[in-house]
């Protein structure tokens, strides 16, 4: 049982303007402006309804499926960018970050109660010509609903925190706790602090909105 927290690598974010040397020298920083730029370019897709179908069905690309860099005219618009800032990403790193503008556009203000009792279904989580969701990315599904369910509130709280704080940190610390609990015998997962959070606010978006259609919080 091995939990590795690799490298983040978010996002290669090229910057216009004469900070962009002293930015390079300073990967911390970097790295926090890769992740807020592309958060975001994220939030500001969901603002538009006439983006949320082209929304709905990129959410239905398994991840790390090669579809997901096939991204649509409606993903890819120059408004959502930052004057004097050009965006260089995959598909897989537009996916995570919508599921975190996700969970915090609809349900930052309020922590969840309990989830134990909410049950997913992986079949319907992507689009029928894909089938279903297997091997590793079937790891980190069960991985991060068994972690929500283990701790919703530190879930929450953990999802909602501003990245490499030391909140996030704290945070971290209260997740990880579940992971006797979560990972299965015999499994390794390679997983990043960004990619951890992305994989928690997918799981906690997805059963807020099954509890909400089972009335339970």
């Amino acid at each position: 049982m091995i939990l590795r927290f690799a490298s983040l690598l978010i996002i290669s974010l090229v910057m216009s303007f004469a900070s962009a040397a002293a930015l390079q020298n300073d990967a911390k920083v970097s790295m926090l402006r890769a992740e807020k730029a592309m958060y975001d370019y994220a939030r500001c897709l969901l603002e538009s309804k006439r983006r949320e179908k082209a929304i709905n069905e990129f959410l239905l690309i398994p991840d790390g499926h090669a579809d997901q860099n096939n991204l649509d005219e409606k993903l890819i618009v120059s408004d959502c960018a930052k004057p004097g800032e050009k965006l260089i990403f995959k598909g897989n790193l537009l996916r995570r970050s919508l599921y975190k503008a996700l969970y915090n556009k609809y349900y930052r203000s309020s922590a969840p109660s309990a989830l134990q009792n909410i049950a997913l279904d992986y079949n319907e989580e992507v689009s029928p010509k894909y089938g279903q969701i297997r091997g590793d990315q079937l790891t980190l599904r069960i991985f991060s609903d068994c972690t929500v369910k283990n701790n919703a509130a530190a879930a929450h709280g953990f999802v909602i925190s501003m990245p490499q704080s030391s909140e996030e940190t704290g945070y971290i610390q209260s997740v990880s706790s579940a992971l006797n609990d979560c990972i299965t015998a015999g499994a390794q997962l390679s997983i990043s602090r960004s990619n951890l959070k992305s994989i928690i606010a997918e799981a906690l978006y997805k059963m807020r909105i099954q509890s909400t259609k089972s009335g339970v919080s």
